[in-house]
């Protein structure tokens, strides 16, 4: 019943509890499958989005086909600087350590010997 001033109910104050409780549960619980369904939308058109473009996951290197294409010309010339470089630096500076075995390789067996040693 509704008068000037409040709300009046005639039904018990535990009764009004668990309603508002459960109208609130059943509010939050409609936000956050409102929530996933938008998440979930989202993924998808990323997914989608990743399958018709590689550098999707690198947004900010190659946004558009120019760019991109920059990229790749850049990518060549530092492939073609790093190789003139190695080719400079001659085979001293360009060649690997070799494995040198140090330390003992073949064990003294003379103290098995029967008769001393």
């Amino acid at each position: 019943v509704e008068n000037a001033e409040a709300l009046e109910c005639s039904a018990p104050a535990e009764e009004v509890k668990t309603a508002k409780n459960r109208l609130e549960k059943h509010a939050d619980d409609a936000k956050m499958n409102e929530l996933r369904r938008e998440r979930d939308a989202k993924i998808a058109e990323e997914k989608a989005k990743a399958k018709k473009d590689p550098f999707t996951c690198h947004k900010e290197l190659a946004t558009t086909e120019e760019e991109r294409e920059a990229l790749r010309k850049e990518l060549e010339r530092d492939r073609l600087e790093m190789a003139a470089e190695l080719a400079h630096r001659g085979p001293t500076q360009a060649s690997k350590a070799s494995d040198l075995k140090f330390g003992a390789h073949e064990a003294d067996t003379s103290c098995f010997k029967k008769g001393g040693g």
